[in-house]
């Protein structure tokens, strides 16, 4: 019966297709942020940069506060891919970016980038204690306005 069982479970797990589990992130992030909604993104909408370094699965995150904050997060199949995203990524206006193990987390916010650069070390801290090591966020270009 074991055996069936095991046998059986590949099987099971091959034909649900669709989209990966949201990955499992804070509901509340220090500063008074809560997690309005976590969802898995089809992975053709990623960047083809995120593609091309291995994506495992992708994910939409926003959680609400003083500031309304968006998430994505790219499951990378190693955390060498995660980190050259790190190092490859084109910075753009009201986003900062880290990586964490097979991790790469992006953030887009309205908000004034030391709300953000807040967000993020609560966010850093939050997921470290998690899942380990985290690499420092990364700032993206000036905030303008």
């Amino acid at each position: 019966m074991l055996r069936t069982f095991a046998l059986a479970l590949p099987s099971i797990l091959i034909g649900c297709g669709g989209a990966a589990p949201a990955p499992v992130l804070p509901v509340n992030v220090t500063g008074g942020y809560k997690l309005d909604s976590n969802r898995g993104l089809p992975i053709t909408s990623a960047p083809e940069l995120v593609r091309k370094l291995g994506l495992r699965s992708a994910h939409a995150a926003q959680y609400s506060g003083p500031e309304t904050v968006n998430v994505t997060l790219y499951e990378m199949t190693t955390g060498a891919g995660a980190f050259e995203l790190v190092q490859k990524w084109k910075p753009e206006s009201h986003t900062l970016y880290f990586s964490q193990t097979n991790y790469f987390v992006l953030l887009h916010s309205p908000a004034a980038p030391e709300k953000l650069q807040a967000f993020a070390s609560a966010l850093d801290s939050a997921l470290k204690s998690a899942k380990g090591a985290v690499r420092a966020p990364q700032t993206g270009q000036k905030h303008a306005g």
